[in-house]
């Protein structure tokens, strides 16, 4: 159970940066809440909440070149001052099956994001969490990570694949400023009881991630 934490904390320090999504952007955001039964009290759907929404490259390839496509949002103070809510997704397909996998992708705008991994929801059972542009437009990769800022889609999320209920819709501003992209410290372990990780890929995966964030000394 070692050997894999001890590897992304090597690679991390290699790097100079995260593992896996080493380099990215990220967006101020407003965390729009919907309707889902099951959470119905939770502070996720009590009202607009800012966000900050991170994309970037899993292995980070050039960005004409299609790769797995990160998206994590912070709901931020979400569970009470300094207490986020932290989603993480990834390029994925809309299937049963797919929703599971990870997808090379390049487009932004029509590409589908999942959790890849359920989510314990409030006794409602266990699902993943997807997401994907309200816009169907096209969104270019290259031109959403590129040197130049461009204003991103909105975001639907939702609850046990893109049949089910919404979650929030989030909905990107302004960049942020480079060094708080670089900082922040994304974790699924950043939630609420009415909203954890489940599942022991889950417990295999959160060592990792407390060795990625060391290894390249992530505070936030």
């Amino acid at each position: 159970m070692q050997v894999l934490p001890a590897a992304f904390r090597i690679a991390s320090r290699a790097r100079g940066a995260r593992a896996f999504h080493p380099r990215g952007k990220v967006w101020h955001a407003s965390w729009s809440p919907g309707e889902v039964p099951a959470l119905r009290g939770s502070p996720l759907l009590d009202g607009p909440r800012p966000a900050l929404l991170r994309v970037s490259h899993a292995i980070g390839l050039p960005p004409t070149v299609p790769d797995i496509i990160g998206w994590a949002v912070r709901v931020v103070d979400a569970h009470g001052p300094g207490r986020h809510q932290d989603l993480l997704l990834a390029s994925s397909g809309t299937g049963q099956l797919t929703r599971h996998l990870l997808l090379p992708a390049q487009d932004l705008g029509d590409t589908p994001f999942s959790t890849l991994l359920p989510y314990q929801v409030a006794g409602a059972g266990t699902h993943v969490i997807v997401a994907r542009a309200e816009d169907p437009a096209t969104v270019a990769y290259a031109a959403a990570v590129g040197p130049q800022p461009h204003v991103l889609p909105r975001f639907t999320v939702q609850v046990g694949g893109f049949e089910g209920p919404t979650l929030a819709t989030v909905i990107p501003g302004a960049l942020a400023d480079q060094q708080l992209g670089e900082s922040l410290r994304y974790d699924p372990w950043n939630t609420g009881p009415e909203l954890e990780p489940a599942g022991w890929p889950n417990r295999i995966r959160r060592p990792t991630y407390a060795a990625s964030q060391e290894g390249r000394g992530a505070r936030c």
